[in-house]
């Protein structure tokens, strides 16, 4: 899987000629059948894309994306520790994608790697930069890391 920054908490997962288009107001999976949009809390399957969205805060969803064997979070909006019921939710990530004042949930969560276009506040493991993260199972470190796209 590769992964891109497009700008305003925007990003870009490709996975065997699947897009997957992440924003804060939903996300948009395109392939040669055309685009599919989702948004809002609920399961959905959309080209071997597991995309499950949950309540957040009171103004957003927060996704997780299940493909290749790797399991996503988009997290770029919400700044509050995460509640019991939600951390339940995120068992198991893989990739965070974090906005640069997301320190706490990484601490919450305990990612392998760590997704964000700046520095994080208060991080305190392994950080590098990228133009792009390509990613797969057997890639992801032991240690979570920060990766700044």
């Amino acid at each position: 899987m590769e992964i891109s920054y497009i700008g305003n908490f925007e990003y870009l997962l490709k996975h065997k000629g699947v897009k997957v288009l992440i924003r804060p107001t939903g996300t948009t999976i395109e392939s040669d059948s055309g685009p599919v949009t989702i948004s809002g809390p609920g399961e959905y399957e959309v080209k071997g894309v597991l995309i499950a969205g949950f309540k957040g805060d009171d103004k957003n969803t927060i996704y997780t994306y299940d493909l290749d064997g790797i399991r996503l979070a988009y997290l770029s909006e919400v700044k509050q520790k995460l509640a019991d019921k939600q951390l339940d939710w995120l068992d198991g990530v893989d990739v965070l994608l974090v906005s640069p004042e997301g320190a706490d949930l990484v601490m919450q969560i305990g990612p392998s790697l760590v997704v964000s276009s700046e520095p994080i506040k208060g991080f305190e493991g392994t950080s590098r930069r990228e133009k792009k993260l390509t990613v797969n199972k057997l890639s992801l470190p032991e240690e979570t890391e920060l990766v700044i796209l």
